[in-house]
């Protein structure tokens, strides 16, 4: 898949509005092989971060602008029924995004993406207010908590977030991350600010909670052999 041109073509469809022929699109580069997941995450969200781009330094027209985000949208839940299912991981994740819709969309690519890898995702949309979270993640107690957003107004919500949850304590096994356009452009920002981890984009973001994922299994059943290899070494000594 040349990725660039299939970018700018669909690109072209979705300022125009043109919504059949944005869906037929679609499945004629589905039918080249192509997986949704690969779709999502080479064209939809490198499309996304343009769009963001563009909007925030104003050189888009406004209503080209509001026809892709409605088309972007329906190009994502349609990719999102293909996405191939993982076992179930049996651990939940709590994810938060920005307050524009462009930033929604964002959350929603890495929401559908995190589902499909087999995580309990409940996506909240733009951020609500700090006592609602608080309240949410300690009657959840998700494995993880993930803030995922562009704008850089956004920081100081997340900043304040961070902060409470470590003075007053989320829950002994809570995990932040942080992730999107701000992030991307102030490097070392989310270190700054306290996260745990950070991720550029929503493919990084299921690559990062996996990897970790797979860390603790291994720390795990390194905690429940530890007694057992004592026990050897006590006989054989």
């Amino acid at each position: 898949m040349h990725s660039e041109a299939v970018i700018e073509q669909l690109f072209n469809l979705l300022v125009n509005g043109d919504r059949p022929a944005v869906r037929r699109f679609i499945g004629r580069v589905l039918l080249t092989g192509v997986s949704p997941d690969e779709f999502a995450n080479d064209i939809v969200w490198p499309l996304h971060e343009t769009l963001f781009r563009l909007h925030r330094a104003d050189q888009i027209e406004p209503i080209a602008f509001q026809y892709s985000l409605r088309l972007l949208r329906t190009t994502i839940d349609q990719l999102q029924a293909g996405y191939a299912q993982a076992p179930r991981r049996g651990r939940e994740v709590l994810l938060f995004g920005g307050r524009e819709e462009i930033e929604d969309l964002g959350g929603q690519i890495a929401s559908d993406l995190l589902e499909a890898d087999g995580w309990e995702v409940r996506f909240g949309g733009p951020m609500v207010a700090l006592d609602e979270l608080l309240a949410e993640v300690h009657a959840r107690k998700p494995a993880w908590l993930v803030l995922f957003s562009a704008h850089p107004k956004d920081v100081t919500t997340i900043r304040e977030i961070i902060d409470t949850l470590k003075d007053i304590g989320g829950h002994p096994d809570l995990r932040i991350a942080v992730g999107g356009g701000v992030f991307n452009r102030a490097r070392g920002l989310a270190e700054e600010m306290g996260a745990s981890h950070s991720a550029a984009s929503p493919k990084d973001l299921v690559e990062l909670l996996a990897d970790r994922s797979r860390g603790e299994a291994r720390e795990r059943i390194a905690i429940r052999t530890a007694p057992e290899a004592v026990q050897r070494l006590r006989k054989s000594a």
